[in-house]
């Protein structure tokens, strides 16, 4: 193969990797979520606010968030009872970042549940 040949096949080459590099990247967020007394806190939301990357804590408490944008983001948990927590993060240039919540219980929520029961009789 000539030399210009050879040549023009390698900048062919590198002109189509190029938009691959221009893929946007994402980064996982992983943590735990525990109530004000340190314990593990099973099934609360977890989201990155304005997008539909969510999931739900596991019996430990922890989280994962996979394919999040590396840009500044805004993490959010949520629990019925509890005191909703945002976080902001810069995920620029990062592939993975550790953020741990404590949530609060919400006294004022706690008061408005009323529970209706039937007693029965033996």
């Amino acid at each position: 193969m000539k030399r210009s040949t050879m040549m023009n096949f390698l900048r062919a080459f590198v002109i189509l990797l190029l938009p691959l590099g221009a893929v946007a990247q994402t980064a996982t967020i992983s943590g735990k979520v525990n109530d004000s007394n340190g314990e593990a806190l099973i099934g609360v939301n977890v989201s990155i606010q304005g997008t539909t990357i969510g999931t739900v804590t596991d019996i430990d408490g922890n989280y994962r968030l996979s394919g999040v944008p590396q840009s500044k983001v805004t993490i959010v948990a949520s629990f019925i009872g509890f005191i909703t927590e945002n976080f902001e993060a810069d995920l620029t240039g990062t592939s993975s970042f550790s953020h741990n919540f404590t949530l609060v219980e919400n006294i004022e929520e706690l008061q408005e549940v009323v529970v209706i029961g039937k007693s029965r009789r033996y």
